[in-house]
């Protein structure tokens, strides 16, 4: 099992064993599929504890593959542009449900994420990978509507404070660095678009 795939169900268990109030009734988790990212497709699991009547932590894992809009904005000369990155994320939500409750309410929060992006390809039968991870925080707004007997569904937007590193890049045994075009853009958006069950 790879680190990523372990810091998930770590982060997963730990927030199942959180403790709970009185108040936070019968259906204190909500584990859902997230089946649409607001910049690019993508798959996660997101699961959430309802702490107290309006309070609840989520933590959430997800992978996929896409091709990023921005390299196609940035020109059709860029290489890149046609290419596909694998991408995963790991992070984490702290809701207070402002109106209405965890079974059926408007959220405000804040997101705390972890991205990686890497990208692989052969240049003169040389494999050659590249690599970046940054950090996203900041508020998001979000709305949750649970359904009998469980059903769950989930909207959520939001923008945050945006860090990034330089690009790992390895060419059969050598590797170096290069600067990140976008380490120095401060704000990303983030945003999911969730299906599950509430339990």
């Amino acid at each position: 099992m790879n680190r990523f795939a372990t810091a998930v169900l770590t982060a997963g268990a730990l927030a199942a064993t959180l403790p709970t109030t009185a108040e936070a009734g019968p259906k204190k988790n909500s584990a859902t599929v997230g089946v649409a990212k607001l910049a690019w497709p993508s798959v996660s699991l997101e699961y959430e504890r309802r702490l107290m009547k309006k309070l609840g932590v989520a933590a959430y894992g997800g992978a996929g593959r896409y091709n990023p809009i921005i390299l196609n904005v940035a020109g059709s000369d860029n290489p890149l542009a046609s290419e596909d990155f694998r991408y995963n994320e790991l992070g984490a939500r702290l809701n207070f449900y402002a109106i209405g409750k965890f079974k059926h309410g408007l959220n405000l929060g804040l997101t705390v994420q972890s991205r990686g992006l890497s990208y692989e390809t052969t240049l003169d039968s040389s494999t050659v990978s590249a690599s970046v991870r940054s950090t996203v925080v900041g508020p998001h707004l979000g709305y949750k509507l649970m359904l009998k007997p469980g059903f769950t569904l989930g909207f959520l937007g939001g923008i945050g404070y945006h860090t990034s590193g330089d690009i790992k890049v390895t060419s059969g045994s050598d590797s170096g660095d290069l600067e990140n075009p976008f380490a120095d853009f401060p704000a990303m958006t983030f945003g999911t678009i969730n299906a599950g069950w509430s339990f």
